[in-house]
């Protein structure tokens, strides 16, 4: 029955159509022409049913503007679809021109732009051509991409470089490339153009690596220009991902080149196109102002790779500029990374950090001179490098000048020259959120990202709320990982992309840790000695002013503000006090007995100024892992990685059992960042909150848990059912038993009765 509907339907739209649709009969089944429709698959069928996949969305969407949603998009299948969608191969734009899939097809310009400057719209990447038999409407689905110049300062602006931008979901387990399609109408299409996907480094590809431009000899340079403008080459070797918040903002991302499977297989250069002339041929030189500056550099020394499987297990090497008092280099020495120098030009917080890592070398130097000093070797063959630049202008609490906002502001231009001259294979970045959020300072963020690109480098970036890794505090900080490019046969390799690690705490439902609380991050102030506490100089609680605030509950409350140079807006729970500088140090993550120096005030700028080591250990632990599993060939540069412990969780299951009968193969596959959170993928239910939530509540802990506290694990009897040598006892009833015939299990039960058992540990 479905396949006679089927039919004559086909039958009915087949007659009707224009004559440049290519009608599909027994003999054309699959090749022109494939049937998307919501009926089973029948063997009897005349035309081919074929199952839907993931990349075709539930309705066209009669807008050229798409914007994925945060939930996953319906299938074609869905029951409330009527009507059968056909996927066809081609369709007729005009007379002269037929769009095909694969075809790059430029898309109309409805700016209202100035007519003396060159402009255009975005372009399209044709992956699939749907025609909906119901409204007779044929749209283009594929990848949007726009000129680089038009794109911020995130690229470089080469004339008729191209950016594909793909939006996701950060909710949609589906790929970047499936979620990212786009869909216009064809009605939005202006023409075609050639255009190539490619993962060679700039130029080439482009028209500039084709024979030389055959233009009568009075063609000035701004009509060359034009002409290229409009029909010559275009060429896409950048892609941005974009994650896509329900609000429609985006708060996480990827910057980074084209990977080859990701390319076009052919990118030679095209033939002159129409319009040229092989009358008095020049050879014309298009580049701009723009086009003289270099594109996306690549690093010529290759990134440091190990055959086999090595027996000792390397300990990869850490590097820390702007270091502060260690906060990042705690997180790192705690990941198992061998800390190898600290570099920073303030002499209190260079002291406290020379003190903290005694294995390290410490530098007191000016960022700005690091590319014209002369370090020692060991500065300049780090494995991982961490930048984190002063914050204090970039933040959003930054509402009036200060003294040192120039010198702040030039120091987050001191990346690209660092990264250039040390060429680590991993790079790390913590900054204020404010950096990117900041309308003021968006330019900024790109044209740090077009920095450590143009060094390099692949990047994402993501605003991480840090309590989801056990901070007590809701700080929410700016964090970038990039990864090493290198050059190879003219086509890109190198260190693939760390991955951000998977949030260890969240709310209940969540399938995750309790978060932190106040009194659980100072719970170790109640193990010290109280001699100990008296001689501390940064814990002096009685010394402290008095104050008269409400009083909050510390074991299910976030710190009520976030910690800054002069501690923040916080005081004390009980609302009498301000927090003391050991206290803050514990809520930033420090451990208890982190050594900081000079007064007070002194000591809450270097701990404000950290980079908290609790999530600080959580990246580089990442880090580490990736760069473990790719040298020992687990992993390779395209090797796309979300969740890096459940992909590779075969292989640590392998290593394990290997260690009982040699040396364990790998450092840091074999750590766990939490045995208590399960994997993406494993049905854990998931409750995400929102990044920006003023809440500071937590969920108060279950009463079983408060009723285990009080118990004790071994259980100990105190009383004693012998009253006389004889037995007997003087106030027992008449059937009661002789209390030395009673069993073991009844004493037992006796004595929980009347309260006298007391569980010990």
């Amino acid at each position: 029955m479905a396949d006679q509907r089927v039919r004559e339907i086909l039958r009915d739209f087949i007659d009707e159509c224009d004559s440049g649709f290519e009608a599909v009969t027994d003999d054309v089944q699959a090749n022109d022409c494939e049937l998307l429709n919501i009926f089973d698959e029948s063997e009897t069928s005349d035309v081919e049913v074929i199952e839907i996949d993931d990349e075709i969305p539930s309705a066209p969407r009669p807008t050229k503007a798409f914007r994925p949603s945060h939930t996953h998009n319906k299938d074609l299948g869905s029951p409330g679809l009527e009507l059968p969608y056909l996927a066809k191969t081609s369709v007729q734009l005009n007379a002269r021109t037929c769009i095909r899939v694969g075809d790059t097809v430029e898309l109309e310009d409805t700016a209202e732009r100035k007519e003396d400057q060159l402009h255009s719209s975005d372009f399209l990447r044709v992956k699939k051509i749907v025609h909906n038999l119901l409204t007779d409407e044929i749209t283009l689905r594929g990848y949007r991409l726009r000129r680089a110049r038009y794109y911020g300062q995130i690229f470089n602006r080469n004339l008729n470089e191209l950016v594909m931008i793909l939006p996701v979901a950060d909710d949609d387990p589906r790929s970047a490339f499936i979620q990212g399609m786009e869909e216009v109408s064809v009605e939005d299409v202006t023409g075609t153009r050639d255009c190539v996907l490619t993962s060679k480094p700039f130029p080439h590809g482009s028209f500039r690596k084709g024979p030389p431009l055959m233009l009568p000899r009075d063609t000035t340079q701004d009509e060359a220009k034009q002409l290229i403008f409009h029909t010559g080459r275009l060429v896409c070797r950048y892609v941005h991902v974009r994650v896509m918040e329900p609000t429609g903002k985006s708060y996480k991302g990827e910057v980074r080149g084209l990977y080859a499977r990701e390319s076009d297989s052919d990118t030679s250069p095209a033939p002159p196109g129409e319009g040229s002339s092989s009358q008095t041929p020049i050879c014309l030189d298009i580049d701009d102002r723009e086009d003289l500056e270099k594109g996306p550099g690549f690093v010529n020394k290759s990134p440091k790779q190990r055959t086999g499987f090595p027996m000792e297990a390397y300990r990869y090497t850490f590097g820390d500029v702007y270091c502060g008092a260690g906060g990042a280099s705690q997180g790192a020495l705690q990941a198992g990374l061998v800390v190898i120098f600290g570099i920073d030009n303030d002499h209190a917080a260079i002291q406290a950090y020379a003190f903290n890592h005694t294995k390290a070398e410490p530098c007191i130097l000016n960022a700005h001179d690091f590319v014209f000093a002369d370090l020692p070797k060991v500065f300049l063959s780090v494995d991982i490098l961490h930048l984190s630049p002063p914050c204090k202008f970039w933040s959003s609490a930054h509402t009036r000048e200060g003294k040192n906002d120039q010198a702040n502001y030039e120091t987050i231009y001191t990346v690209g020259p660092i990264l250039a001259k040390v060429k680590p294979r991993i790079v790390t970045l913590e900054q204020t959120y404010g950096l990117m959020t900041n309308k003021q300072h968006s330019r900024n963020f790109r044209l740090l990202l077009n920095d450590i690109y143009n060094a390099g480098y692949n990047v994402r970036y993501k605003i991480q709320d840090l309590s989801e890794f056990g901070l007590p505090q809701r700080r929410k900080r700016l964090l970038i990982i990039g990864a090493r490019r290198a050059a190879k046969d003219n086509m890109w390799c190198g260190t693939p992309i760390p991955p951000f690690p998977k949030p260890t705490h969240g709310p209940a439902g969540s399938g995750l840790k309790r978060y932190v609380s106040v009194a659980d991050a100072l719970k170790p102030l109640e193990r010290v000695h109280p001699r100990d506490l008296l001689n501390d100089k940064y814990h002096q609680p009685d010394s402290m002013d008095i104050l008269s605030q409400a009083p909050y509950n510390p074991d299910n409350t976030f710190l009520k503000g976030c910690i800054t140079t002069s501690g923040g807006e916080n005081y004390h729970y009980s609302g009498r006090r301000r927090y003391t500088v050991r206290e803050l140090s514990l809520l930033q993550g420090f451990k208890y007995g982190y050594h900081f120096t000079g007064s007070p005030n002194k000591a809450n700028e270097q701990n404000g100024n950290a980079f908290p080591p609790i999530m600080a250990e959580a990246m580089y632990r990442s880090c580490a892992q990736t760069l473990e599993a790719f040298d020992n060939g687990l992993i390779d540069t395209e090797t796309h990685l979300d969740d890096l412990e459940y992909l590779l969780a075969p292989s640590r299951t392998s290593a394990s059992a290997q260690a009982n009968t040699r040396e364990p193969r790998y450092r840091y596959l074999n750590r766990s960042a939490n045995s208590n959170v399960a994997p993406s993928g494993s049905g854990t239910p998931s409750k995400k909150p929102a990044l920006f939530s003023n809440n500071s509540d937590i969920e108060p802990r279950p009463q079983v848990e408060k009723e285990k506290k009080k118990k004790r694990k071994r259980k100990i009897s105190f009383f004693d059912l012998t009253d006389s040598s004889d037995g007997d006892s003087a106030g027992s009833s008449p059937g009661a038993k002789n209390n030395n015939a009673l069993t073991e299990e009844e004493k037992r039960a006796i004595a929980e009765q009347n309260g006298d058992v007391i569980e010990l540990d």
